[in-house]
């Protein structure tokens, strides 16, 4: 806590969207970080930080990723199939959700297997709606999240449409128009 007439915290944290946020309240670096930086532990504090706001590392040979498109959630479990094959045929991957903003019980899934290395699991979710998730692997949790599914995915952005409309726009001799006024004008 400063000493100053502001009273307020040095470093504060929070869970922000899908991600953490920090603030450092003090010079970290420059003219004005001599006495921080002067502090045994600062390497360590600095450190710290960075690896909390990178998240947990993930044992050797396994990923996690996930992707939403729209308002259906994949979740993909990549592993090193030499190293984690005989591991999940003893103790297979599990996964748990949890939707809501806390205090609605967790449920489990059954992975897709889509190939040796890769598990997969699609779900189609409500819009508006947060989710927060869990695998375990072996002794390990890898967790995900929270992710929001948009309140309206009609206006969410797709690559696609977009292409799309670049091909209409090629088979009928469309044009770019910086001036909107001439936009009923047809074109000689």
């Amino acid at each position: 806590m400063a000493t100053d007439e502001y009273l307020g915290p040095l470093v504060a944290h929070a869970r922000r969207g899908i991600g953490r946020s920090l603030a450092v309240s003090f010079p970290l670096g420059g003219e004005h970080s001599e006495k921080i930086r002067a502090w045994p532990q600062y390497g360590d504090f600095v450190q710290t930080l960075g690896r909390w706001l990178m998240g947990f590392e993930l044992p050797p040979g396994l990923g996690l990723r996930h992707r939403l498109e729209g308002t259906r959630l994949t979740i993909d479990l990549l592993y090193d199939t030499e190293e984690w094959t005989q591991r999940f045929a003893t103790s297979p991957p599990r996964i748990k959700l949890q939707e809501g903003k806390g205090g609605e019980p967790p449920y489990e899934i059954a992975w897709k297997r889509v190939a040796p290395g890769h598990f997969s699991v699609t779900r189609e979710l409500e819009e508006g709606i947060v989710l927060r998730g869990a695998v375990q692997a072996g002794p390990h949790a890898l967790s995900f999240g929270p992710v929001v599914v948009g309140s309206s995915a009609e206006w969410a952005f797709d690559p696609d449409r977009l292409s799309e409309l670049r091909e209409v726009s090629r088979l009928s001799g469309g044009r770019e128009l910086i001036d909107l006024s001439k936009a009923w004008v047809r074109p000689p």
